[in-house]
């Protein structure tokens, strides 16, 4: 039976992102590598040589934990990512998530950070009774994996029987004070 963090070599990952500037969502610099996961999970970080069964290649492309919204300019890249994905997880209490480290969940964004961005607010029919709501979309995102499974391509939501994630409704209550 295949451990869910095996590194051996040829494994076959159901993910493999390679070459992306991986900005870990923890607060260290940004670095070039490939993010493998399985089962959901993250098993590797680095340069690695297995395959998988989906492969992206990142090319110049940032991957990032969770949800990005570089919070107009006020913080750069690093700080960003930190604040909006692990800094939130912790200060929740919710284990794994939030950043890109192996064992933690394969919630990931693959985006252009020159260009990342939403468009401008436009009015879609789509509420029960005709009913309109407000939309923005995304820009520069070329790519959302939820637990490792890719949901979004880029330009279109991807077609799933069942969604791959589910709806965190339940946290630790966290004591002491909380982190910086």
């Amino acid at each position: 039976m295949k451990s869910a963090l095996s590194h051996e070599r040829c494994a076959i990952h159901d993910l493999l992102v390679r070459g992306a500037t991986v900005v870990d969502g923890l607060g260290r610099d940004a670095r070039r590598a490939d993010v493998a996961v399985e089962d959901g999970r993250i098993t590797a970080i680095g340069e690695l040589r297995e395959d998988a069964r989906e492969t992206v290649d990142a090319g110049r492309l940032t991957l990032a934990p969770g949800i990005v919204d570089l919070q107009r300019g006020l913080f750069d890249l690093v700080e960003g990512v930190r604040r909006l994905t692990s800094h939130q997880a912790d200060l929740y209490g919710i284990e794994g998530r939030g950043r890109i480290e192996v064992g933690a969940h394969a919630d990931l964004h693959l985006f252009d950070p020159a260009t990342v961005g939403v468009s401008p607010a436009r009015r879609v029919a789509g509420l029960p009774g005709g009913g309109r709501r407000t939309v923005r979309d995304p820009k520069g995102v070329h790519g959302v994996f939820v637990h490792g499974v890719r949901v979004f391509d880029g330009e279109n939501y991807v077609r799933h029987g069942k969604g791959p994630g589910r709806v965190l409704d339940r946290f630790p209550r966290v004591e002491g004070p909380l982190p910086p």
